[in-house]
């Protein structure tokens, strides 16, 4: 009997979860959809908590990488992608991994000149961006004419870095 209450209990809580983690992402998924990215983020935060699927990560880096997201969104997104590429080692998820570097470089660039080693901490970032398209193009060569664009762009951020570092 002792054994069935808690196999009972066991269920139930499993099953609350579940519907919370369903609930929560739907509740992402709206706030997404009507331009509410901040709570969408919120939401698929909670998701992950519960259940660290990939597609709550998915999720939750769409809302990190739309609109002015603050730098600790932006690495989030990275953790979130990379974790992501460990189960999806897809072009899909390697382009974005590439935007997110990319756009945490960029912040950093400009937002955080009074930090001492800006301009590394940037540049490690526009690397692991340029490496990241390349393994995008890598797995998916129809992406080179649109990836190729992004790559040289980063290139030449990153020989603006050199030059200001001289």
């Amino acid at each position: 009997m002792k054994k069935l209450l808690l196999l009972t209990a066991l269920l139930i809580g499993f099953f609350s979860q579940a519907q919370d983690y369903s609930s929560y992402l739907a509740a992402a998924n709206k706030a997404f959809e009507s331009g509410m990215y901040r709570q969408a983020y919120d939401n698929a935060t909670k998701a992950i908590e519960l259940n660290a699927t990939n597609e709550a990560r998915w999720l939750r880096v769409q809302s990190s990488l739309t609109a002015n997201a603050p730098k600790e969104r932006l690495e989030t997104a990275i953790v979130d992608l990379n974790l992501i590429a460990q189960k999806e080692p897809t072009a899909k998820t390697y382009k974005t991994l590439g935007l997110a570097e990319e756009q945490l470089a960029t912040f950093i660039l400009h937002f955080n000149k009074t930090v001492p080693g800006y301009l590394n901490e940037s540049e490690a970032h526009y690397r692991k961006a340029s490496e990241a398209y390349k393994k995008a193009v890598g797995l998916s060569p129809e992406l080179e004419p649109k990836l190729k664009y992004d790559i040289k762009n980063i290139a030449n951020k990153l020989e603006e870095i050199k030059a200001t570092k001289a």
